[in-house]
């Protein structure tokens, strides 16, 4: 792709992931139509993982990045999700701000975590970067 190559450079290897959804979440999941929520950089990617995992997105609730939930605006989408028979269905980043937030804590039962792990393409690639990089800076 032109923008992998424009920023790859000699020394600065450009290591490629994906999301690779945890099978528990799925087998969770599987079988019952969803109210997916994402207030992340890019929800639809996040949309996309959970289609590609072969469960039901019903229903898509994006919000900018960073987005300070309101507890009305959480009480909506659960009253939204119950009242169409969706399970609410959010990414791990989300449900952490959820349940950091006071306000937003009696709502975290109601909601489903979609658990993904950061797959490397080129694990050794990555592993020889940051030994490198450990390396160097340790030598300082």
């Amino acid at each position: 792709n032109d923008i992998a190559a424009a920023v790859a450079k000699p020394r600065a290897p450009l290591l490629r992931a994906r999301p690779v959804p945890d099978q528990a979440s799925v087998d969770k999941l599987r079988g019952q139509p969803l109210l997916a929520l994402a207030r992340i950089g890019d929800p639809a990617r996040f949309f996309a993982t959970l289609r590609a995992s072969g469960v039901t997105v019903a229903e898509e609730k994006s919000f900018a990045d960073h987005h300070p939930f309101t507890p009305d605006e959480i009480e909506r989408l659960v009253s939204d999700a119950a009242a169409t028979s969706l399970a609410l269905v959010t990414t791990e980043k989300d449900m952490a701000r959820i349940r950091s937030d006071a306000r937003l804590k009696a709502y975290v039962d109601r909601i489903v975590t979609f658990a993904v792990t950061l797959k490397f393409d080129d694990e050794s690639a990555l592993r020889d970067f940051v030994a490198g990089r450990l390396t160097k800076a340790r030598a300082r």
